[in-house]
């Protein structure tokens, strides 16, 4: 979980926060809360869907032979 607690950043902070993650700083500072905050709930879906464990869980294994 992320340690960012973006209404409580300035706007130069959320700016590079915003740029370290390859999205958009244009905007006021409301905007710029709303989309870094969207950014953080998307990462911790992504971190957090279903423990993958990196295998292909959708590869059949091949029947042993008789």
């Amino acid at each position: 979980m992320s340690d960012l607690n973006p209404k409580k950043m300035k706007v130069a902070e959320l700016r590079a926060e915003l740029q370290a993650r390859g999205l958009s700083t244009e905007g006021l500072k409301a905007a710029l809360v709303q989309r870094l905050e969207q950014a953080i709930e998307d990462d911790a879906l992504i971190d957090g869907a279903g423990g993958d464990d990196g295998g292909d869980d959708d590869v059949q294994a091949e029947p042993a032979p008789a």
